[in-house]
Protein backbone atom coordinates (compact mmCIF):
# COMPACT_ATOMS: atom_id res chain seq x y z
CA UNK A 1 0.00 0.00 0.00
CA UNK A 2 1.38 3.27 -0.27
CA UNK A 3 2.68 5.82 1.93
CA UNK A 4 0.11 8.52 1.03
CA UNK A 5 -3.39 6.07 1.47
CA UNK A 6 -2.55 4.86 4.59
CA UNK A 7 -4.26 8.43 5.90
CA UNK A 8 -7.30 8.14 3.86
CA UNK A 9 -7.59 4.67 5.35
CA UNK A 10 -7.72 5.08 8.76
CA UNK A 11 -9.63 8.27 8.63
CA UNK A 12 -12.47 6.11 6.34
CA UNK A 13 -12.38 3.29 8.99
CA UNK A 14 -12.80 5.83 11.90
CA UNK A 15 -15.93 6.92 10.03
CA UNK A 16 -17.16 3.57 9.35
CA UNK A 17 -16.52 3.24 13.21
CA UNK A 18 -18.67 6.07 14.29
CA UNK A 19 -21.20 5.03 12.40
CA UNK A 20 -21.93 1.49 13.76
CA UNK A 21 -21.68 2.94 16.95
CA UNK A 22 -24.17 5.56 16.67
CA UNK A 23 -26.91 2.52 15.16
CA UNK A 24 -25.93 0.71 17.93
CA UNK A 25 -27.06 3.41 20.09
CA UNK A 26 -30.31 3.93 18.44
CA UNK A 27 -31.73 1.06 18.19
CA UNK A 28 -30.22 -0.59 21.52
CA UNK A 29 -30.15 2.60 23.54
CA UNK A 30 -32.31 3.78 26.43
CA UNK A 31 -33.75 7.62 26.53
CA UNK A 32 -34.13 9.12 29.75
CA UNK A 33 -32.40 11.81 32.70
CA UNK A 34 -30.20 10.27 35.23
CA UNK A 35 -30.00 12.68 38.57
CA UNK A 36 -26.48 12.38 40.26
CA UNK A 37 -26.03 14.12 43.29
CA UNK A 38 -22.01 15.02 43.95
CA UNK A 39 -20.81 12.35 45.64
CA UNK A 40 -24.04 9.72 45.32
CA UNK A 41 -24.34 7.04 43.10
CA UNK A 42 -27.95 6.34 41.53
CA UNK A 43 -28.95 2.99 39.60
CA UNK A 44 -32.34 4.41 38.01
CA UNK A 45 -33.25 6.39 35.47
CA UNK A 46 -36.66 8.34 34.92
CA UNK A 47 -37.63 8.19 31.34
CA UNK A 48 -41.16 9.73 29.80
CA UNK A 49 -42.14 6.04 28.20
CA UNK A 50 -44.60 4.22 29.19
CA UNK A 51 -44.59 0.67 30.85
CA UNK A 52 -47.15 -1.52 31.92
CA UNK A 53 -46.04 -3.65 34.76
CA UNK A 54 -47.41 -6.92 36.23
CA UNK A 55 -46.85 -8.96 39.28
CA UNK A 56 -48.53 -12.11 38.96
CA UNK A 57 -48.37 -14.71 42.82
CA UNK A 58 -49.20 -17.92 42.88
CA UNK A 59 -48.35 -19.54 46.17
CA UNK A 60 -44.97 -18.70 46.84
CA UNK A 61 -43.94 -18.05 42.97
CA UNK A 62 -43.60 -14.72 42.13
CA UNK A 63 -43.76 -13.40 38.47
CA UNK A 64 -42.93 -9.85 37.93
CA UNK A 65 -43.24 -8.90 33.77
CA UNK A 66 -42.77 -5.31 32.20
CA UNK A 67 -44.03 -4.38 28.78
CA UNK A 68 -43.03 -0.96 26.84
CA UNK A 69 -46.41 0.69 25.37
CA UNK A 70 -46.87 3.30 22.90
CA UNK A 71 -49.97 4.48 23.28
CA UNK A 72 -51.71 6.72 20.63
CA UNK A 73 -55.25 6.88 19.59
CA UNK A 74 -54.92 6.83 16.15
CA UNK A 75 -53.50 3.23 16.71
CA UNK A 76 -54.49 -0.08 17.84
CA UNK A 77 -54.11 -0.16 21.91
CA UNK A 78 -54.01 -3.94 22.05
CA UNK A 79 -52.12 -5.97 24.37
CA UNK A 80 -51.76 -10.06 24.62
CA UNK A 81 -49.22 -11.89 26.64
CA UNK A 82 -48.70 -15.32 28.36
CA UNK A 83 -47.33 -15.41 31.81
CA UNK A 84 -45.82 -18.74 33.14
CA UNK A 85 -45.58 -18.95 36.97
CA UNK A 86 -44.33 -22.05 38.70
CA UNK A 87 -44.30 -25.63 37.01
CA UNK A 88 -47.25 -25.41 34.91
CA UNK A 89 -49.52 -22.33 35.82
CA UNK A 90 -50.75 -20.17 32.94
CA UNK A 91 -52.21 -17.06 32.91
CA UNK A 92 -52.94 -15.73 29.82
CA UNK A 93 -54.38 -12.22 28.98
CA UNK A 94 -55.87 -10.01 26.62
CA UNK A 95 -56.02 -5.98 27.63
CA UNK A 96 -57.29 -3.13 25.27
CA UNK A 97 -55.89 -0.32 26.65
CA UNK A 98 -57.63 3.20 26.12
CA UNK A 99 -56.31 6.38 25.50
Amino acid sequence: MEEGKIPTLIFHLAFVLILIGAAITRYLGEEGMMHIREGQTQNYISTSDYYLKVKVTAGSDNKYWSKKLLLSSAGKNNLNEKIFVGEKRNYGRSYFLFT
